[in-house]
């Protein structure tokens, strides 16, 4: 019997059946064909309606329908005619040559051309070797689109078992039209040991590839490859390429499982691509911010080392599934940890960091290559050179330069330089060991404090000496230098000394000087050793050699120097100095010099012993208690004049010496100080023993809780003062005797103050203040008939106050160019104050100088500051200048008996000229000096003063030369300065005037030549007060200076030429020699 219920032109299942998501191709043969009428076999029984308007027909007990070679079975299958729906159900069968399919019901929608297999549904491909299940699955004819759906699954290659290809999803599809198969949710695909994951999968026919997305995961063994997305390409149903972006992969491979050794290498990159052969992966390649992290298998867990590189590109190639060799090309740079051999129970990890243009990493051999342009640093070690391998085994290291010819000479581009801290080696080929710290270089040259070593051969051989054979030292950088030492041995003892033998001085080549052997300090900073000398011949002192000694450091807490000074007339001055220093606590400096004078005549000789010494102490006990102290004493009073070659110290004839006690709490500070000041013309000195002082800084008396809320007299402040004084002074009266003044004084303060604005423009401040002190005067020949006292006697004083102020603005804008206006602020000031009159102890007062004044006082003093600003507009910004100040101020006192009228100051600043200060200030006096007439109009000038600064600064367009090793930036700028100074003093029978002009300017003349010049001119005295040249000439690694003082203490020439690193080798001649021994020095 045919029944031919199906479409004329295609049947639908086998459509349905052949799906799959790598090996679709079937389908598309399928189609093609034409369709075969299907013919049923058997039914156990069949039962149809006779309404042809709606006709279903019925099949019951093992329905069995044929089509061509294809079998069709199920329990039941019924056919809705007119609706065009055919229903097979229970233990649906389907078989061909190709395909089989089971399924518990399937369902065909001719209208729609659509069919649905359901419950258990399984399709085995026979020629693919593929099995697919699922719960459901549906055909869509008209899209040509199929799909599994309910825990569809996929296995390639069943017969393989562990080894076959399952992929599962929550949803499998596949499009006839586009041929592109897709795996939508919770994708997984296992073959053997592989997993991989994602959200979803799309297999592309055509290109046979696969792209998984949705945080797709591979996972092998403990290895394991993600990214944003990975394609997959096959050929010839294998795996051969998978590219990841967004990459990061962990690769593990275990070496001996007895051991659980294990190498791994953790990457990471924009791109990664992964090639396989025979299904196994030969070559790694991380494209775009690559890195790799790599760690070789090892024994020991404690010392597991690893490689840390990056670059723009990582390869990495494999065989046998090990790492063999690992390429970084692109800004190549890499890490190396690994935990040094030591007996040390800690095992500190150290690393080796290292970067250039391409990195190899042989993995089986252990061996770093670094190619062009590479460093290397490990420690205090840095190494860089054109290529430097690096066997990890062995910690040693081999760096070389890339020979070249050029112009017939050979030269190494990229020669090998190794740093240890400041220290520096540089040759043609160098080998170090790390673990031993030892090495040789070929054609080597070093720096060491300014100084440029070289040798044939240069071998390290501990941590801190170099030999050097065929050696020469010196601190000029030029291949062929101006100046060298050579010597045929040398030892270099880092950060000390560098020992030669023989040595000789060549200069252009040409030998100069020789000595048996010579030592070089290379010590850096401070650090104990020869002072350099010191020469020099001026008028006022003989010819001198100065700062033969030594300086030792004798530890980071204190240092001692110790120095002699020999003049060529009078003999020799013993010097030393001695410094400490403990940081936060305490610091201090102690020295002085000795001289011992003997005169003989034909009768007698006489000895003088003459010194100096200064003492500096400062100690912090805790943050709010120090104690500080110094102090200058002599021997007489022309030891300065006689031996010091310092203007200022010389010109000083006061010592001072003190020790002061400082406390302090919160507001209030307390002192005690031991002090003495000492005239050297006049002899006359003065002594406190001791004064003290205590203060309580200004506070309210009524404190308020915020600034907000204040009140009025919130703002009333109190201070309080006292100052204890026990003075003891001597003079001299015009007979030359001394005359004493010995007393104690503590004078006390206590001040109130109130400030407030009124009016809001008005500043208010009332005063009042109360002064009380305590005398005790001692019996001296300047007392016993006057003042001295039996007791303690007081004084008390008081006086009243009050000040107004306000700021008056005045402005005047106008648009010419970029000026916008001008402003003038006015302050005015009027203060009035009170005080009667007080005649207690008046003679005490007018004695010791304490307890306030004592007539009484009504006064008024009154001042006017005046600011002129103009404001201008450049580039949308606008910016005031002030112009120029002018202040007056002065008084009025009621109750004077005469010149009530204070003299009238003015003082007139401005600055507003770039580059030039003026400043002019005056004194006018309302009095005649001797008959006390009022001047109402013409007020006496009684002093003046105007002074100036003109001054230009900048940068020379020559550049100044620079020598490695010499800052010479100083040489480059230049300064011109030119200071005026005027003033009178108008007494009643004299004017004192003072009038000088000062100039100073620096300046390089051309690259090489720079010219320093100072000068003072007296117009008093027209003449020069003080004019010294010097004269500076650069030569490359050497430096020459003329000096010359025209006129003067000083006067006098000094020539000196020099080494600039190695000043003490020098050459300097003055007018004359010290007894002809020091016209010129060598060394």
């Amino acid at each position: 019997m045919i029944i031919d219920f199906m479409p004329s032109k295609h049947n639908y299942l086998p459509l349905l059946l052949i799906f799959t998501l790598f090996f679709p191709g079937w389908i598309s043969a399928q189609s093609s064909k034409k369709a075969e009428p299907m013919v049923l076999k058997h039914a156990d029984e069949l039962q149809s309606n006779l309404d042809e308007e709606n006709q279903i027909i019925s099949l019951f007990g093992r329905v069995w329908f044929k089509q061509g070679k294809m079998d069709l079975r199920s329990q039941r299958a019924v056919w809705y005619k007119k609706s065009g729906l055919v229903i097979f159900m229970g233990e649906v069968n389907i078989t061909d040559v190709e395909y089989d399919l089971r399924a518990d019901k399937v369902t065909y929608y001719q209208n729609s051309k659509r069919a649905v297999a359901e419950g258990k549904v399984k399709l085995i491909d026979k020629v693919q070797d593929i099995i697919l299940t699922g719960e459901e699955a549906e055909y869509k004819k008209q899209e040509e689109f199929l799909t599994f759906r309910q825990s569809p699954s996929l296995i390639l290659d069943p017969h393989k078992k562990d080894s076959a290809l399952t992929v599962t999803a929550q949803i499998l599809e596949y499009s006839r039209q586009t041929q592109i198969g897709t795996a939508i949710g919770q994708v997984q695909i296992t073959k053997g040991d592989l997993k991989a994951t994602c959200g979803r999968a799309i297999f592309y026919h055509q290109e046979n590839k696969i792209i998984l997305s949705e945080n797709p995961q591979v996972i092998q063994k403990e290895s394991q490859i993600s990214g944003s997305q990975m394609a997959l390409f096959l050929k010839d149903n294998k795996l051969e390429q998978i590219e990841v972006e967004q990459a990061q992969a962990l690769y593990k491979n275990v070496k001996d499982t007895l051991k659980n050794t294990q190498e791994e290498n953790l990457l990471s990159g924009k791109k990664m691509v992964f090639s396989l052969k025979d299904e196994q992966i030969a070559e790694i390649k991380v494209i775009g911010n690559a890195q790799s992290l790599y760690s070789p298998a090892t024994e020991d867990t404690s010392r597991i080392p690893k490689n840390l590189a990056s670059g723009d590109t990582v390869q990495i190639f494999l065989s046998n599934g090990e790492v063999k060799k690992v390429m970084i090309s692109g800004g190549a740079q890499g890490e190396y940890y690994f935990t040094p051999e030591t007996k040390d129970t800690l095992n500190l990890e150290d690393t080796v960091r290292y970067q250039a243009s391409a990195i190899e990493y042989q993995v089986d051999k252990e061996k770093i290559k670094l190619l062009g342009n590479s460093q290397l640093n490990w420690k205090t070690i840095s190494l860089n050179a054109e290529e430097i391998d690096y066997d990890l085994k062995k910690e040693a290291l081999l760096a070389y330069g890339r020979k070249t010819e050029q112009k017939g000479e050979t030269t190494y581009v990229g020669a090998p330089v190794l740093k240890d801290n400041s220290e520096q080696i540089v040759g043609k080929q160098m080998a170090y060991d790390l673990k031993a710290k030892k090495g040789k270089v070929w054609a080597g040259e070093t720096n060491l404090e300014a100084g440029i070593y070289r040798g044939e051969l240069l071998r390290k051989i501990s941590d801190e000496e170099l030999l050097v054979n065929s050696a020469r030292f010196t601190t000029c950088d030029k291949n062929d230098p101006h100046y060298y030492f050579g010597s045929s041995k040398m030892k270099i003892i880092t950060q000390d000394k560098v020992i030669a033998r023989p040595v000789v001085l060549y200069v252009a080549g040409l030998p100069i000087a020789a000595l048996p052997f010579y030592i070089f300090p290379i010590k850096p900073g401070r650090h104990s050793g020869f002072l350099a000398l010191d020469f020099g011949n001026f008028t006022g002192l003989d010819r001198f050699v100065r700062n033969i000694g030594y300086y030792w450091a004798a530890s980071q807490y204190w240092d001692l120097e110790t120095a002699l000074d020999v003049y060529e007339q009078s003999g020799i001055i013993l010097r030393g100095s001695a410094h400490y220093a403990v940081r936060y606590l305490l610091s201090g400096s102690v020295s002085g010099s000795f001289k011992r004078e003997i005169q003989k005549n034909l009768f007698t000789e006489t000895k003088n012993y003459r010194w100096d010494l200064q003492v500096n102490h400062y100690q912090t006990f805790s943050p709010t208690f120090t104690v500080s102290a110094y102090g200058t004493f002599l021997s007489d009073r022309n030891y300065y004049r006689d031996f010091n070659l310092n203007a200022d110290e010389r010109r000083n004839r006061i010592l001072r010496s003190q020790v002061n006690f400082s406390k302090r709490w919160s507001t209030i500070g307390t002192s005690l100080a031991l002090d003495q000041n000492l005239n050297l013309d006049t002899e006359s000195r003065t002594l406190f023993l001791p004064k003290a002082s205590l203060s309580k800084a200004s506070s309210p008396i009524f404190p308020g809780t915020s600034s907000q809320s204040k009140k009025w007299y919130n703002f009333i402040y109190y201070s309080l003062n006292s100052n204890f004084t026990n003075l003891n002074q001597r003079d001299k009266d015009t007979s030359g005797a001394f005359l004493y003044k010995k007393f104690m004084t503590s004078d006390n303060f206590l001040s109130l103050n109130f400030s407030q604005n009124i009016l809001r423009y008005f500043s208010f401040s009332p005063r009042v203040n109360y002064r009380e002190t305590w005398y005790y005067v001692f019996n001296t020949n300047l007392s016993k008939d006057s003042v001295a006292t039996e007791n303690f006697e007081r004084r008390g004083i008081y006086d009243l106050g009050v000040n107004f102020q306000t700021n008056l603005y005045g402005t005047f804008l106008t648009r010419i160019g970029s000026l916008i206006g001008f402003r003038h602020v006015m302050t005015p000031s009027v203060g009035f104050g009170w005080q009667p009159k007080f005649t207690e102890n008046e003679a005490l007062r007018i004695f010791t100088g304490g307890g306030g004044f004592s007539s009484e006082r009504q006064s008024m003093n009154f001042s006017l500051n005046n600011l002129f600003q103009m404001k201008i507009k450049q580039n949308e910004q606008e910016r005031k200048i002030e112009l120029f100040n002018l202040n007056f101020a002065s008084g009025y006192n009621f109750k004077a008996p005469t010149r009530k009228l204070s003299p009238l100051s003015t003082v007139l600043r401005t600055a507003a000229i770039p580059h030039l200060d003026l400043a002019l200030s005056a004194v006018h006096e309302f009095y005649h000096p001797t008959s006390n007439k009022f001047l109402r109009f013409s007020p006496r000038l009684a002093t003046f003063n105007i002074s100036g600064n003109l001054y230009f600064q900048g940068t020379s367009p020559t550049e100044a030369p620079q020598t490695e090793g010499y800052t010479n930036s100083s040489k480059s700028n230049w300064k011109v300065a030119l200071s005026h100074n005027y003033s009178e003093i108008r007494g009643t029978s004299a004017t004192v005037k003072t009038h000088w002009l000062g100039f100073n300017t620096q300046f390089p003349v051309t690259r090489n030549w720079f010219l320093t010049y100072s000068s003072r001119y007296d117009f008093d005295q027209k003449k020069f007060a003080d004019q010294n040249f010097e004269i500076y000439r650069d030569l490359h690694c050497w430096e020459a200076r003329l000096v010359w003082v025209p006129e003067g203490f000083r006067e006098g020439f000094y020539f000196r030429i020099n080494i600039k690193a190695l000043p003490d080798v020098k050459f300097e001649k003055g007018p004359g020699g010290l007894g002809g021994f020091l016209q010129q020095t060598l060394y």
